[in-house]
């Protein structure tokens, strides 16, 4: 018993009582990892340029993207395993109507937009050298939704969960305020464009709000039902008219904005959010008085 206790402390000790290794030149390990470390991103930086060429080359029409889909398939799900070909083949006959869907390739080319977006942002793009091309995007997914519906699952998964992106292997780090699902254009002009037409107090900004309002009221109408078009006259329209009013005072058109929003508190004094609009609508009273 003594012995296995003993054995170990002396080793130990043993180890212990072993001299330090030479002096280390600091001065040159901190110059040797700066050199390191340029060159991890000069080589990460290659890479995003890379891929940024495939991609926008392979957006130019559904069939190029479909193209590179297929590619990235096989390679993420196939690649290494027995009888790939066979299986891949397989798979390829099982998706074969999504595949052939002109809608699915279009949804693919809109995908691969938006992916080239994210790319120039993770390369250092500043957002507001984005804003133009992300609009013109976002129009497109507006204007397309029903022809792309069949890539609807593409469009709304986040890129970094796709099966392309995956297949390039890079890992997308954009701005803070970026959307990462291609199919959220809500999101991306709340977050993204809107921030970016306000400060540069851009009309264009409002008229978000009435493309919502119109394509939301044509949705209601197509619907057919009176209790869509009901709940959207009485609830969901007042609460547009009140972003788009309030989107007047963010654009620095402060006077129309305090009319506009106090025209739908008239309007709509029985509407679940009044209480809410009166509270904010007090504050920016106070704030332009003061």
């Amino acid at each position: 018993m003594k012995k296995a206790f003993i054995i170990p402390f002396l080793v130990a000790t043993s180890a212990l009582a072993q001299p330090d290794a030479p002096p280390v030149n600091t001065d040159a390990i901190l110059k040797e990892l700066q050199q390191i470390k340029d060159t991890g991103e000069a080589s990460i930086k290659n890479q995003f340029a890379r891929v940024l060429q495939t991609v926008n080359s392979a957006s130019s029409n559904g069939s190029a993207a479909m193209d590179l889909y297929l590619q990235a398939n096989r390679s993420v799900q196939f690649s290494g395993q027995s009888n790939e070909s066979v299986q891949f083949q397989e798979w390829k006959k099982k998706e074969g109507d999504k595949l052939k869907s002109k809608g699915f390739q279009e949804a693919l080319r809109l995908y691969l937009v938006y992916l080239s977006l994210t790319l120039q942002s993770s390369m250092g793009a500043k957002t507001s050298d984005l804003i133009a091309p992300l609009v013109n995007y976002a129009t497109q997914v507006n204007a397309d939704a029903d022809f792309i519906e069949d890539g609807r699952d593409l469009m709304n998964k986040s890129l970094g969960e796709s099966v392309i992106v995956r297949g390039f292997g890079v890992a997308l780090k954009p701005a803070s305020n970026w959307v990462m699902t291609p199919g959220d254009i809500d999101e991306m002009y709340l977050r993204i464009i809107l921030p970016a037409l306000r400060e540069k107090q851009d009309p264009s900004a409002v008229e978000y709000w009435n493309q919502k309002i119109e394509r939301e009221s044509e949705a209601t109408i197509s619907s057919k039902r009176n209790f869509d078009q009901d709940r959207f006259t009485k609830n969901r329209k007042p609460a547009l008219l009140w972003n788009r009013a309030k989107e007047f005072y963010l654009i620095g058109q402060k006077n129309r904005g305090i009319t506009e929003m106090f025209a739908v508190i008239k309007a709509c004094p029985s509407h679940p959010d009044c209480a809410r609009w009166i509270a904010e609508f007090e504050g920016l009273l106070a704030k332009k008085g003061s």
